[in-house]
């Protein structure tokens, strides 16, 4: 018997948000550039075609035209758009010149851009750059969830009702597993108790109050979207 895909309206992901909203997220691309050159030996480098020195172009051109302009763009809550290259990679030996060189490229995506095109953007700037590979190894789009959505009423109103005060919402630097249903079309909020500058660490807590007022929300919510 064939079974369906579950495609839920509603997706809650919890966590540590100190009991806040996070109703949008930036997408995340991870791409690799890698420039060519000619191997040589260090004492006769001019046999050779530094792949380095390649890669040195390409990243002052990003820095000088593409980074400004990807830069400029915000989302409507404040989230900026940025590139940022993570690693760089090439050379075998201090005496030879290296004939590849690569770096690796985040680039966080706004929800309103389409993934696709950001990534068409910049695999066409970098090749007219000299990069003569660019390879997309992972990536997600982003999402933000809607002013009406049935999800965010249904926590605002139980916000309210238990705390006396309006909802708070977050804004995030990095990013939940929500990335990873952005394209489903479901109304996506990430909540939950405890702060997430605290992940990772040594002794890592959550405060009880926190963790039994977030329990109380989530069973309103639930209430609330069933009636």
């Amino acid at each position: 018997r064939e079974i369906s895909a579950v495609k839920p309206d509603i997706l809650l992901v919890a966590a540590q948000t100190s009991n806040r909203l996070v109703l949008e997220e930036r997408g995340v691309m991870w791409v690799r550039a890698t420039t060519k050159g000619r191997a040589a030996h260090a004492g006769a480098p001019h046999h050779g075609e530094s792949a380095i020195l390649r890669m040195n172009q390409v990243i002052s051109r990003l820095q000088a035209d593409l980074l400004p302009e990807i830069e400029h763009r915000k989302s409507a809550s404040g989230q900026q758009s940025t590139l940022s290259i993570g690693k760089i990679r090439g050379g075998e030996n201090t005496n030879v010149v290296p004939d590849t060189c690569s770096i690796e490229i985040d680039r966080r995506i706004l929800p309103q851009e389409d993934f696709d095109a950001a990534f068409e953007e910049l695999k066409r700037f970098l090749a007219s750059a000299g990069a003569q590979e660019v390879e997309l190894l992972t990536g997600t789009a982003g999402f933000s969830a809607r002013e009406d959505g049935a999800a965010l009423q249904a926590f605002s109103q139980a916000i309210r009702q238990l705390t006396g005060k309006p909802p708070e919402r977050l804004n995030v630097v990095g990013a939940s597993d929500a990335r990873y249903f952005a394209r489903d079309g479901a109304e996506i909020i990430v909540f939950g108790p405890g702060d997430g500058a605290d992940s990772h660490k040594p002794n890592e807590s959550v405060p009880l109050a926190e963790m039994a007022d977030a329990a109380l929300i989530q069973l309103s919510v639930v209430e609330r979207l069933l009636r």
